[in-house]
């Protein structure tokens, strides 16, 4: 097919789409999906009319107005979505750094133990009256809790940071940029099993035996970043492709 009926087939579904409330993850199937129809019915009238202009054409005619359509594509969306896409929009709004999703989500995650310690911990082995253990329960949740917001941050802003090069391959300064991003990645595994095990104190047999399997996942770790970090940038691409596209009239 012509790449410009192609994009031109891309504008009408970028314009039944854009509009919709749902997640970047829905917009995207729907993108497809709907580009998959589309080109499914230029092709059938290509063969009947011979023409891929006229061809085109009619292919507008039987999709329907897009923005008549906006109305059926939200009303396909299921009520968990629209609620993700609620809370998607918070850690993702255009120009937020990553840096700051990063911390966020973060101290989200801290949060979440401290409530799980808050709220279940304590009243239970306050019901079992084990009030003597509340303390070293409570310090080993608020360890645990350091050590995912920790992992959690890194996590996510390495996968920024990777995909970011990634999606700007063709420069020769993020190709060096991912080798820097990936090597620094490699030792934040064990540094941060290192200091969970040392802050709860186990016997030094515990401590090395679990350095060992932390400094075994080190290079595991920045291979999975990688694989995620190809992903994101993929879509980030596919993203930027689609939101570029002129659909006003």
């Amino acid at each position: 097919m012509d790449d410009m009926i192609l994009q031109k087939l891309k504008i009408v579904v970028e314009r039944s789409v854009r509009p919709v409330r749902a997640t970047m993850a829905r917009k995207r199937r729907m993108r497809e999906e709907l580009l998959a129809h589309l080109v499914a019915i230029v092709e059938e009238e290509v063969g009947r009319l011979g023409d891929e202009r006229a061809a085109l054409e009619q292919a507008k005619l039987r999709f329907g107005d897009p923005r008549e359509l906006i109305g059926q594509t939200q009303e396909t969306v299921p009520w968990w979505t629209r609620i993700e896409w609620f809370f998607e929009k918070w850690p993702f709004e255009p120009g937020r750094p990553a840096w700051r999703l990063a911390r966020d989500v973060g101290l989200l995650v801290f949060g979440g133990y401290v409530a799980v310690a808050t709220l279940f911990l304590v009243p239970v082995l306050l019901i079992r009256e084990r009030q003597g253990e509340i303390g070293t329960a409570v310090f080993a949740i608020f360890l645990l809790a350091v050590f995912t917001a920790l992992f959690t941050f890194t996590c996510l802003l390495s996968l920024d940071r990777m995909s970011l090069a990634m999606w700007r391959w063709n420069s020769g300064r993020s190709r060096w940029r991912l080798v820097l991003y990936t090597l620094a990645s490699i030792p934040v595994f064990p540094t941060l099993t290192f200091m969970l095990y040392w802050g709860l104190s186990l016997d030094s047999s515990m401590m090395a035996s679990a350095l060992r399997l932390a400094c075994c996942a080190a290079f595991v770790f920045p291979v999975l970043l990688l694989v995620m970090a190809r992903q994101i940038a993929d879509e980030r691409r596919d993203d930027e492709g689609w939101m570029s596209l002129e659909i006003e009239e």
